[in-house]
């Protein structure tokens, strides 16, 4: 079944109305693609060569992305415990942020890397979230029942992040937390995966679970007048960021197309990609954004001569509607692009880095 959320947004998982009050555990600890190159990268910060990551005694988990322009942060195993740690990529200068008992499942940072969220699995049927300030001190602690997660930040309000609980038959949950407030309360919600569009709204793909449909309406919820309205058709996945709403709408069965919206949702750039497909639904691209630049980067595919599947790295300015291939001929792997859009992480583990203007992979394991 290509189109149902199970298939496509559920990978968000694998790799990320009313509301009433709920119940849970909780602690806290106070406070188209014609498109001309452009070179965005201006800036010396770029010419220098990122350090590689010294693990010591302690193995390293996993890269969980940017804290701010220069600096990684990432997991590490050290017996028992899990670290959380963070290294300037310049100076290869390391901090222990926060030690877990438990492992940690994910790291989910904010955008504007003031919060971290790390989402640890205490078994099977229960998840713990630490909600951390950007020094490593703890700001709340929350357990909730499930088997998975999503976790997706708001952009208009840096405490406040939405959760989408999973139970084993897949039934799900969505709570609102706010970590200032030290509170959690369910939205009622006809879809998983929702993000906000603004302070009172929200945005959701309304897939049909009676159908294998390939793509969904993305509708846009307004929970304080209570109305619902369909704001585009056919659509694959989105992202919402404070300024930007960036839409994979599907044209034909192998052809979509990425729109770019501002905050009054009109539409400034679009370029059209290749639309692959898998045995469970599409094989959807890799993307990173950088708000600061406005820069989105994707992993988007490519069909060669002999009609073999490849995959490149571009990064295109939605202000300009310029564009500019990074990589060709690379796997479709991971990507998250720092703040300032010069620097690109890569891989399964994020454990590789791309200087953007000079376009040299580096290793950082």
């Amino acid at each position: 079944m290509k189109g149902s959320w199970k298939n496509v947004s559920i990978l968000a998982l694998s790799t990320s109305l009313i509301v009433t009050g709920c119940q849970f555990s909780s602690s806290v600890e106070k406070e188209p693609e014609k498109i001309p190159k452009t070179n965005g990268h201006s800036s010396s910060k770029t010419e220098f060569i990122p350090q590689k990551i010294t693990a010591g005694h302690i193995k390293v988990d996993k890269i969980a992305g940017w804290i701010n322009d220069d600096e990684i942060v990432f997991t590490a195993l050290q017996g028992t415990q899990t670290l959380l740690k963070k290294m300037n990529v310049r100076s290869g200068s390391q901090t222990t942020l926060y030690e877990s008992p438990s492992a940690i499942s994910s790291v989910y940072i904010n955008p504007d890397q003031s919060r971290l969220i790390i989402h640890s699995s205490v078994s099977n049927e229960k998840a713990e979230i630490t909600v951390l300030r950007s020094d490593g001190s703890k700001l709340y602690t929350l357990a909730l029942p499930s088997a998975e997660i999503h976790i997706e930040w708001n952009s208009f309000n840096q405490d406040q992040f939405l959760v989408t609980t999973f139970a084993e038959d897949w039934s799900f949950r969505c709570y609102v937390v706010d970590s200032a407030l030290y509170t959690a309360e369910e939205l009622n919600t006809a879809q998983p995966f929702p993000q906000w569009h603004s302070k009172e709204k929200f945005l959701y793909l309304a897939w049909d679970r009676k159908t294998s449909g390939q793509s969904a309406p993305l509708i846009i919820d307004d929970i304080s007048e209570q109305e619902k309205r369909v704001l585009k058709e056919h659509v694959i996945e989105f992202k919402q960021k404070e300024n930007v709403l960036v839409t994979l709408e599907m044209i034909s069965e192998d052809e979509g197309k990425y729109t770019f919206y501002n905050r009054s949702l009109k539409n400034s750039h679009s370029f059209e990609v290749p639309l692959l497909e898998n045995a469970s639904g599409w094989t959807l691209p890799q993307t990173g954004i950088s708000e600061k630049k406005n820069i989105f980067a994707a992993v988007v595919p490519r069909v060669d001569e002999e009609g073999k599947d490849s995959f490149r790295l571009i990064q295109y300015n939605w202000k300009t509607g310029e564009s500019e291939t990074i990589l060709k001929n690379i796997p479709n792997e991971l990507i998250q692009l720092s703040p300032d859009a010069d620097w690109c992480l890569i891989g399964n583990r994020l454990e590789k880095i791309i200087n953007m203007r000079s376009k040299k992979i580096y290793n950082l394991l």
